[in-house]
């Protein structure tokens, strides 16, 4: 979807000797290579042409050339013609012709280039279908004449081929002048613009050029797709990137393209002063509003200065975050903290705060006040000097209801210290979700409807005529913002009376989906899908042309997906467009709930779940299914799946697990039940989440509650009971009650003998626990019983091996409490009795237990100091684990991991940025950016990079960009800061 091809013309014409172009070939030369470059244009060298002074046959056949290689390639085509234009004085009315190099003058069909009839002919002769979208910039003389020639021609081509097509003419029946329109356009591409545009449309040229080109008629521009005609253009038929857009103040605009999309036509308003006024001091800021109030799009504005001079101050906002009905606590910290990682007083904060808790107290410390408000407050109040910190929080009421008392309480608590402070939160919800009664303690704004002036200004702003804008204010009545915007789309290309009876949001969207849709299936399903698939997160544009045509049972065009997507207009946002990172998602949420009220929603999660193989690749796709699959099996009603995948999404950090399990707890009792297996795994798994933080005790009363609720449902010899007794004997034996322990586990062997075999795997588990019990007060005979235990098993037997197995891990567990307890020595000597054993007792060489000793002896070496041990043992154990696991297999990437840490221990910074190099990029493709052993790795790679002095600097931008993107710890984004600045390298991380 992201091929673009490009022909750049620039001609002079021989019958015109006093009127040479001065300009030329320059400027078309300086066009194509803007073009091609793949930081701006993007499109693709070897495939785009530069045509300087052709005859009208050379030019007739490049261009033919350029269409097929585009249908070949399933590409986007630009076509741009810079030179002579004549409107011949008789024949047809208003056809344009480019003069090439030998054109007449008049000229003729085989003496000039008749810019409408050759393209239709090029289009149509050598086949169009596989073109995504074609867009034709003329900078000639009455170049907007040509343009509706070429728009009326096409239409019937583009309807058949579904082919996006925009147009631009630098005039429209008036001389052009000095190229400027070409100039106008060459330079806002190389320099690029402050504005919050991530690509330059041609609609956005066209404005520039017409401030520019002042001398002349303001340019024309035309859009079309899928039989509509478009006033905004097609997104995804974008000149070229905006190199300025991720240069923004603060960092928040190049993030966040719903800034740019929500406040495109921002008109200011009381309530945008007010929330000003109120955000000026510390404290909590919260907006209400009724869906549609213009909430969001008064966000946008506050992170968008330009939009209302003089009223929002420079860099107002540090950070924000827009909720979607799926948001969590822990999303919403990794968007705010990516931004607010631009501050280095803000890394250096997360770091002490981090540093000044307990590894318990801060694993369970709320995910909000950890990670974002708690650093915060400590930043401004150690430097009272710091300018105003603000971050804002749009549509909180769509969080879950366990993660919206998170975030409030967490604010409230901290209220006193909030308004001794210059930190700001702000907050938007709608008016129903009541918080203002639940909160009275927080600061209020309304966001209300627009006045009839403040309608009038905004139609004026979206360039409606005058008389229209006074019929409109006077008819409309009382409105939405929401409702405001989409009137403005519509009255952009139909009937004012065609909108006369509308008078809700909900008939609106009913109007516009009707208009749409009707006999069109492609564009139903294709916001049918996005209705479903933006609940969670904006959707791979690939994604859901898949999942749509699972939907339709057909293939669905590369052409026929992105005109559909540009037919749709307003309704959509698309991030990116026109490229393979493009996402897309519905306009707002009340859209999708419209929607999905009428819908099948099941068979549309079903449809997704058909597609979920492409998320094994690295990139966008896997990005969108870590976040959306659950979501996407819980509505297709896989509920046991979707809570299993809840269970294997967790992470390393309990404090952000705990909040998502109750969440699912909670919303998945009133489905299943509350003894529904998979809700007893949950609960279950809430109770380890606490013993994995350090509050073991804390464990054991979740489990012991669980337990008491689940012997009153099924009575204490349940399999369900049994599994519950011995999870908290587990965690008795983790916090050293041994004999508390053995007392639980003997009376659970007990009752399993009554129910299983007494050879069964159960009663084996619990026999192996009692002895590592006796083990821990030191009763020597354990041992002995285990061998014994084992040997009750056919040599080679599942049975025999996982005895084998459990065995190993007592004596594991025994080195490993040396370790703990610094006996270094005596640990090195019992993992080495374990090797022998487990070689004697018969497991051989390559299995995982026995390589698990030998890198716990490594390991050893390397505590004892013995690194060129520790080094031979992880040599020997890469190799072996590749051979005997593969090269991908998690333990063979901990080898490597130990490796590369042998080498940085003994000195060998440059091998061991090697080894992590090599590490981290494995990492990615396996595991993708955003799991925690990817950062961990990361982090080792920059500890590397800090040490080793002949890291090359693109080593350095190649890393820039993921330390920017993810949520890594503080201390390891200051160490990136330190390896950059010794190589004079802007780390892209300070301000």
């Amino acid at each position: 979807m992201s091929e673009r091809h490009a022909i750049v013309v620039g001609s002079q014409c021989i019958s015109l000797p006093s009127q040479p172009l001065t300009f030329l070939p320059g400027r078309a030369s300086d066009l194509f290579d803007v073009l091609v470059d793949p930081d701006l244009g993007a499109c693709d060298p070897a495939a785009s042409t530069l045509l300087i002074d052709p005859t009208t046959s050379e030019m007739v056949a490049a261009v033919q050339r350029s269409v097929a290689s585009a249908s070949e390639s399933d590409a986007a085509l630009l076509v741009a013609l810079i030179g002579h234009g004549h409107v011949p004085e008789f024949g047809p009315a208003d056809q344009l012709f480019f003069l090439t190099k030998d054109a007449s003058v008049p000229p003729t069909s085989h003496a000039g280039y008749h810019i409408a009839q050759n393209l239709i002919d090029s289009l149509r002769l050598d086949g169009s279908a596989g073109v995504t979208g074609v867009l034709l910039i003329i900078d000639t003389c009455y170049g907007g004449v040509g343009a509706a020639e070429v728009m009326n021609g096409l239409q019937t081509i583009a309807a058949s081929a579904d082919i996006s097509l925009e147009i631009a003419g630098a005039t429209f029946d008036q001389v052009a002048i000095d190229g400027c329109f070409s100039n106008s356009l060459v330079e806002l591409l190389r320099s690029g613009h402050q504005a919050p545009i991530e690509h330059f449309s041609v609609r956005d040229t066209s404005n520039w050029a017409a401030q520019i080109c002042t001398a002349q008629e303001e340019p024309v521009h035309l859009a079309f797709a899928r039989g509509r005609l478009l006033p905004m253009g097609d997104p995804g038929l974008w000149i070229a990137k905006n190199k300025k857009y991720n240069q923004q103040p603060g960092g928040l605009l190049g993030g966040m393209q719903e800034l740019a999309i929500s406040s495109t036509f921002y008109a200011p308003t009381t309530a945008l002063e007010d929330v000003v006024e109120a955000a000026d001091s510390g404290g909590c800021v919260l907006i209400v509003g009724t869906s549609g109030s213009g909430k969001t799009t008064l966000f946008s504005a506050l992170a968008a200065p330009e939009k209302a001079p003089g009223i929002i101050p420079q860099s107002f906002l540090n950070a924000a975050a827009f909720c979607s009905k799926s948001s969590t606590v822990e999303t919403l910290c990794d968007v705010l903290v990516a931004q607010l990682s631009n501050s280095h007083s803000f890394l250096l904060s997360s770091a002490s705060y981090q540093d000044a808790r307990s590894e318990t107290e801060y694993a369970l410390e709320s995910t909000f006040l950890a990670r974002v408000l708690g650093p915060l407050l400590d930043s401004v109040e150690q430097d009272p000097a710091t300018p105003p910190v603000r971050i804002a929080i749009d549509a909180v009421n769509l969080l879950a209801p366990s993660d919206l008392t998170e975030v409030l309480s967490t604010v409230i608590d901290n209220q006193a210290r909030l308004n001794d402070s210059s930190l700001t939160v702000i907050l938007s919800t709608t008016a129903e979700a009541d918080l203002v009664t639940n909160f009275p303690a927080l600061r209020v704004v309304y966001s209300r409807d627009p006045t009839s002036d403040e309608i009038a200004v905004y139609l004026r702003s979206r360039g409606l005529p005058s008389k229209l804008v006074a019929a409109v204010t006077e008819a409309m009545g009382q409105c939405s913002w929401m409702q405001l915007s989409l009137l403005a789309d519509e009255l952009l290309r139909r009937e004012a009376a065609a909108l006369r009876a509308v008078r809700s949001l909900d008939e609106m969207y009913e109007l516009m989906l009707a208009d749409l849709t009707s006999n069109d299936a492609l564009a139903k399903a294709a916001v049918e899908v996005m209705a479903v698939g933006t609940k969670s997160a904006s959707v791979p544009s690939d994604i859901a042309r898949r999942a749509v045509e699972v939907v339709l049972e057909q293939s669905v065009t590369l052409a026929a997906w992105r005109s559909v997507l540009a037919k749709c207009g307003s309704l959509i946002v698309r991030r990116s467009a026109g490229t393979e990172g493009e996402q897309i998602g519905l306009l707002h949420d009340s859209l999708s709930a419209f929607l999905i009220a009428s819908m099948d929603e099941a068979t549309v999660h079903s449809a997704f779940l058909a597609t979920a193989s492409i998320g094994a690749e690295p990139g966008l796709a896997r990005d969108y299914w870590e976040v959306s699959l659950i979501e996407h099996l819980w509505g297709a009603g896989a509920y046991h799946e979707a809570l299993a995948a809840v269970r294997e999404s967790l992470t390393q950090r309990p404090g952000d697990n705990l909040p998502k399990l109750r969440r699912w707890i909670t919303r998945a009792g009133s489905v299943l039940g509350e003894f529904d297996t998979e809700m007893i795994e949950l609960q279950t798994a809430v109770a380890n989440q606490y013993g994995m933080a350090g509050a073991v005790d804390m464990a054991v009363t979740e489990l012991s509650e669980l337990l008491e609720r689940l012997s009153a449902e099924y009575g204490a010899h349940d399999e369900m009971t049994f599994s519950t007794r011995y999870s908290i004997s587990h965690w008795l034996i983790e916090l050293g009650h041994f004999e508390e322990a053995m007392h639980w586990l003997k009376a659970l062997l007990r009752d399993q003998t009554v129910f299983y075999d007494p050879k069964s795997g159960e009663v084996l588990v619990t026999k192996f626990a009692i002895a590592t019990a006796r083990l821990g007060v030191g009763d020597s005979g354990a041992r002995d019983d285990l061998v014994e235990l084992i040997a009750e098993f056919p040599e080679g037997s599942e049975d025999n091996l996982n005895g084998l197995r459990w065995l190993s891990a007592a004596k594991n567990n025994e080195a490993y409490a040396r370790a703990q307890s610094g006996d270094l020595k005596g640990a090195l000597s019992t993992f080495r009795e374990l090797l022998g054993d487990q070689l004697e007792l018969g497991l051989s060489a390559s299995d995982r237990d026995v390589m698990l000793t030998r890198n716990n002896i490594a390991q050893m070496y390397q505590d004892l100091g013995q690194l060129d041990l520790s080094l031979a043992e992880n040599r020997l154990l890469v190799a072996d684990r590749t051979d005997a696991l593969g090269e991908r297999d998690p333990d063979t990437l901990v080898s490597l991991n130990n490796l590369a840490a042998s080498y940085f221990l003994l000195g060998h910074f440059g091998t061991a940025r090697q080894q992590f190099w090599t590490l981290y990029q494995t990492k990615l493709e396996v595991f993708g950016p955003r799991r925690q052993s990817t950062h961990y790795t990361l982090e080792n790679l920059i500890s590397c990079i800090n040490k080793d002095r002949t890291t090359a600097v693109t080593e350095l931008r190649a890393l820039r960009s993921a330390i920017s993107e993810l949520p890594l710890s503080a201390s390891c984004c200051l160490e990136f800061v330190d390896a950059a600045q010794s190589k004079g390298l802007d780390s892209g991380i300070l301000q």
